[in-house]
């Protein structure tokens, strides 16, 4: 994330940081695989043109000192294409004036952000959109 450090113009280059696999790469795809479904769900709102993306929203409320809950932050997190993820966007609203989920709040700005980064660094589009929804755990036990 950092390219370089200097003072008066005169840079040198950050030393490249030393990498290695945390999570195995079949439960990087099994997530990224939900996160495209739940994107799916809400393609209108979250959902990339031209690109098979995958987001996770979140919203929590914020403990206050005096007790209860003292405002709230909402948030989504999204990663495109899911087939070769190259670029990912996080946005966090904290303390918003209004009530909401991070569908409703962060989400504009994840899908503003994502749209214009995707091109910009000249990610390809994907080559074919996928539009499948599986089944909601919750519509799967309604037909049991």
């Amino acid at each position: 994330m950092v390219r370089a450090t200097g003072t008066d113009g005169a840079l040198t280059p950050a030393a490249k940081p030393e990498s290695h696999r945390v999570v195995s790469e079949e439960a990087a795809k099994q997530v990224v695989d939900m996160m495209q479904q739940r994107t799916l769900y809400n393609d209108a709102q979250i959902g990339i043109p031209g690109y098979n993306s995958g987001a996770k929203t979140g919203s929590a409320r914020l403990a206050s000192t005096t007790g209860g809950y003292s405002g709230q932050v909402a948030s989504i997190v999204g990663v495109a294409p899911v087939e070769d993820p190259q670029i990912l966007v996080y946005v966090l609203v904290a303390r918003p004036d209004t009530e909401g989920a991070g569908l409703g709040m962060a989400g504009p700005v994840y899908r503003d952000i994502m749209s214009v980064a995707l091109p910009r660094y000249g990610v390809t589009p994907s080559d074919e959109i996928v539009k499948t929804q599986l089944p909601l755990i919750k519509e799967e036990e309604k037909r049991r």
